[in-house]
This record gives structure tokens, sequence and C-alpha cells, in this order.
């Protein structure tokens, strides 16, 4: 049997309908909006817990340096004693220091007595002269003498002022209320204002904890160094792991930003009753902020960045993508904070973002829409 042979015989105007209409389909199926995944903005404490390293440093230190020259006869405290504001401290030999105030005082009592007659004297020669006793030259060399006596008293008193100054310092009183290091010279040592420090004072109730805050976290938390000092919350872990019992606050903020580690150093304040606390110690310093309050927040994945800072992209009522710059603030786990820009309840993008861009229309899919 002769197989059959079918014939198809294609139209050129029919292969061009046919053409055009599988076209058009591609191109409808094209024109179909993107499904991106989207979430509604939540509103979240906006807690800000950041941890830094610190360096505790102590306030105040003082160098004991002798003001006078004479033999070292007492050191009135024991190596490492906890020492307080006004405590004598050190004695030195004061013999020839009393001595030179004596004879201080002692030629002011004679200026004074030579003043006196001086002065009567010069009193007599104007009376004297009124009448032509005596001659004007003899009234004007008296008060030339008498105002010369005066100068030499004024010199006196000044000289009495040192030499007090003088006998003071050969009793040395602490400065201030801390810790007193060792001893560079024993009792009977000859010692003088060039001699090296006699002792060394620290202060460590209370002290600093000094530590760097980048400058990203400084503007974005507190914008400012009054709302730093106002609204941070300061506790610090020692080096043993433990939380250190007493809260601190912010003693104060360098005035520049460094340039090599963008950080800005701070000092924070801190009792230390129970010197805990050591200068030159480590301590982990945990920042947070006072009352933060609520704020928009959004899935870490939202948010984008390029050179004109940070945005996401928001879904209007007719799904049309728009792109919105916010302030960005601190993470909570996977959620980022928004300090502005986004109101909690809005729509946005949180997986697709390539598929799309600013004035686009797209079909909005929520996380619990998915197939499981």
């Amino acid at each position: 049997m002769t197989p059959r042979i079918h014939r198809f015989i294609i139209y050129p105007a029919a292969f061009a309908a046919f053409l055009s209409l599988a076209q058009g389909q591609n191109q409808d199926i094209k024109k179909l909006p993107s499904k991106v995944l989207v979430e509604k903005a939540v509103s979240l404490e906006n807690e800000v817990e950041r941890k830094y390293p610190g360096r505790v440093e102590s306030i105040n230190k003082v160098t004991i340096q002798p003001r006078v020259s004479g033999t070292l006869l007492a050191a009135t405290f024991r190596e490492g004693d906890m020492v307080k504001e006004g405590q004598l401290l050190f004695e030195i030999e004061d013999t020839r220091y009393k001595a030179s105030v004596q004879a201080a005082e002692a030629k002011i009592k004679q200026l004074e007595i030579k003043i006196d007659y001086a002065k009567t004297n010069y009193e007599r020669q104007d009376r004297l002269a009124k009448i032509k006793a005596v001659s004007q030259d003899q009234v004007e060399n008296s008060l030339s003498l008498l105002k010369e006596l005066e100068a030499q008293l004024l010199q006196a008193q000044a000289e009495l002022t040192l030499a007090q100054e003088d006998l003071k310092y050969t009793r040395i009183y602490s400065p201030l209320t801390g810790r007193i290091g060792r001893l560079t010279y024993s009792t009977g040592n000859y010692i003088t204002p060039s001699s090296q420090p006699l002792a060394t004072i620290t202060q460590v109730d209370p002290i600093y904890v000094r530590f760097p805050i980048s400058e990203k976290d400084f503007l974005s938390l507190f914008g400012n160094d009054e709302e730093l000092r106002n609204r941070a919350d300061l506790g610090i872990v020692i080096a043993s792991g433990q939380i250190y019992p007493e809260p601190g606050t912010i003693a104060m903020s360098d005035n520049e930003v460094k340039s090599g580690t963008d950080t800005l150093n701070v000092w924070a304040q801190f009792a230390n009753p129970r010197q805990m606390l050591q200068p030159g110690g480590i301590a982990t310093v945990v920042l947070s902020k006072k009352n933060a309050g609520k704020t928009a927040a959004i899935t870490l994945s939202a948010v984008q960045h390029d050179t004109q800072g940070s945005y996401i992209y928001v879904l209007d009522d007719k799904n049309t993508v728009v792109r919105r710059p916010v302030a960005i603030g601190s993470t909570s786990g996977n959620k980022q904070i928004i300090t502005s820009g986004l109101q909690e309840g809005e729509t946005v993008i949180i997986d697709g973002l390539h598929k799309t861009r600013p004035g686009a229309t797209v079909v909005p899919v929520f996380r619990d829409e998915l197939p499981q």
C-alpha cells in the first residue's frame, strides 16, 4: 500500500500573523508585574546598647616636688597608703628658714622706728620753714629721707613674705585625697627644688574610664555632646568579668575625631569607694541610651546604601515602588531601627529589589503567603 503524503502549504500572510501573535503574547508576559517579598514596618523599643573597650585613668595625679632645700627629717605615712587632702606628708629641716623670718621681722621693726622719727623730723622742719627758721632745702631733705625709708619698709615686707613662704614649704601637705606611691628619698637625705619628686599621689575615687566611641554611633545615637551627657546610661564590666556595681556618668568628650580610627574619646566618671578600679586597668564599657522610646523598624535586608545615603523601597496604595531616604539607628536582632523616613505599618520591599525600580508596579507577597 502506497503511503499517503500530506502536503501543507503555508501562506506568507498567515505566517506573519502567527509571528505577530506570538510576539504580542511574549510582550504581555514581560509586562507582568514582578513579585517581591514585603513586610509591614513594625514599632520597636529603640533599645540601644553598645560595648567599647575602656581604660581606667586617674582624674588627678600629683607629683610632690620640694620647694626649698634642706634635710628630709620625716615622712609621716607608709608607702601605698591612702592619704587625705591637707594631710602632713613630709618635714624638712626648718632652722634657717625660721631664722630668715625672724631677721625679716626685725628689719621691719627697725625701719618702722626710723620712719616714725623721719616723719616727726619732716613735720618739724616743715613748721620751721614756714617761719623762715630753716631753709626749704632742709625740708626737702627730710621728706626725701622719709620716702626712702618707706620704700625700704616695702622691700622688707616683701622679704618677710618670701621668708614665710619658704618656712611654710618645709612642711609638705597632700594637695588631694588619693593613694601615695613609693618614696624617692628616705629621711636624712638632703633635697633641693631640683631633686626628683618625693612621691606621687594618684586620685582613685572617683575615677575615669576612657573609651572610644565611633563617630557613626555618636551621631546616630546622640547627635551632640549635650545629648551624650544627658541621655547616656553607663556601666562597665571589669577585668574579672564582674559587672561593676556603680553606675557611671559622662564627664567629658574629646574635641576632635581621631582621623585614623574615626572615633571620639569619651571619659566616664565612676565612684570607686572600694578601689576595685585601678589606674591603667581595663574594662568593657556598656553604653545605652536613656528613654530611647519606640520607633519604626524593618528587616535589615530592606535597607540599601549608596553615595546619597541609606534608602528603602516603600509601596504606595497602588503597589507602586517609591524610593524613600531614611536615617538608620541601631539594630535589634535582624531588625534595623529607622529613626526617620518610615512609619509603623508601611509596606516595605525586603527581598527582590533587583527586580524592580522606583515608579514600577509590583505584586507584593508577604512571608506568610509563601508556600510551605
